[in-house]
């Protein structure tokens, strides 16, 4: 099993915080924007990403996360 990022909800995050675009979310993370769009393409997601993200939303790094069975 291995853990990926929880795409919606980040865009439930994005969203109510007025983000409407990767673009902003990066500008407001400081997460460049082609690791932002590889991580909601692949559900790749640094350690450092996941932290930057939780930190800017104020959640818990877990609260990012799905676990994904492999099988």
């Amino acid at each position: 099993m291995r853990i990926v990022l929880n795409i919606d909800e980040l865009y439930r995050l994005m969203r109510l915080y007025g983000l409407e675009t990767v673009q902003q979310l990066s500008k407001v993370t400081e997460i460049n924007a082609p690791v932002l769009y590889k991580v909601i393409e692949k559900g790749v997601v640094s350690k450092e990403t996941y932290w930057k993200l939780a930190q800017y939303f104020e959640c818990h790094v877990e609260d990012l996360q799905i676990p994904c069975r492999t099988d």
